[in-house]
């Protein structure tokens, strides 16, 4: 049996109060441990890089976290 894949990319700038909800929605999926959740942040300004930074450590399995330098629009 072909073991499923699921990719799903978020990409976020200056999303501090929006992005943990938007992280725990993908995280409470049935299928949470079959997912790669690719974060891309646009060189946010406030703290949601942080945030994303603290679930990508806690499900190092699970998230990819690309930061950017430069915010690209």
């Amino acid at each position: 049996m072909k073991k499923i894949s699921i990719d799903v990319v978020m990409v976020t700038y200056n999303q501090e109060k929006f992005i943990a909800k938007a992280i725990e929605s993908v995280i409470l999926q049935d299928k949470w441990s079959e997912c790669k959740l690719i974060i891309g942040d646009d060189c946010s300004t406030d703290g949601t890089l942080e945030i994303c930074k603290k679930y990508a450590v806690k499900y190092p399995e699970n998230i990819i976290l690309l930061e950017s330098d430069v915010n690209r629009g």
